[in-house]
């Protein structure tokens, strides 16, 4: 397997965890419909009438287009610009495994400190993954 598809299978980890946690919210919504904790007509136009439980799984799916798309744009760049190698791909998934932690936590206990640690270690990452490709890009030529 080369180091391209290594590093993609990180991107395709965190594709799962952005659909994984979509399949969570519609089941959480049905489910919220169907035992009559809301209608249709109380959440057509606010989500504010969902309970709590389903505001934090919503709120972790919105959290999927944030930082993640900058390791998209990363991934992308390192392989377009042929400058994929272990260093990145260990930086790639380690990012990925906090945003599987945080959103373990973001949807389970939501203890904000710990969620806090793993999105700013998770932030760290991605800025050292960043910084990886440009000294890839500028350093290696």
């Amino acid at each position: 397997m080369s180091l391209t598809e290594i590093l993609m299978i990180a991107v395709f980890a965190q594709v799962a965890l952005t659909f994984g946690v979509l399949v969570k919210v519609g089941t959480s919504r049905v489910a919220a419909l169907k035992a009559g904790e809301v209608s249709l007509g109380d959440v057509a136009l606010s989500a504010e009438a969902w309970n709590n439980n389903i505001k934090k799984v919503s709120n972790n799916f919105n959290n999927q287009f944030q930082l993640p798309l900058l390791l998209y744009a990363g991934a992308a760049f390192f392989i377009m610009l042929d400058k994929v190698d272990f260093q990145a791909i260990v930086l790639a998934w380690a990012f990925v495994i906090t945003r599987y932690i945080h959103s373990f936590i973001h949807i389970r206990s939501n203890r904000v400190g710990r969620r806090f640690k793993t999105y700013a270690t998770g932030v760290f990452i991605l800025m050292a993954f960043w910084l990886w490709l440009a000294l890839r890009l500028y350093l290696t030529g």
